[in-house]
């Protein structure tokens, strides 16, 4: 596992949403009005 504290520094983990239409054709679109992260792991205590 790579992590904040083994790896020294900032490894580059993204945390995003997304949306999807399974590969089937669309027009429609994905709006998200939240995201919330803790950041409550082991490594950051």
């Amino acid at each position: 596992m790579v992590s904040t504290r083994l790896a020294g520094g900032f490894v580059g983990s993204l945390y995003a949403l997304y949306g999807t239409s399974s590969g089937a054709q669309t027009s429609a679109v994905a709006r998200f009005n939240w995201f919330e992260y803790k950041g409550d792991d082991e490594v950051y205590k």
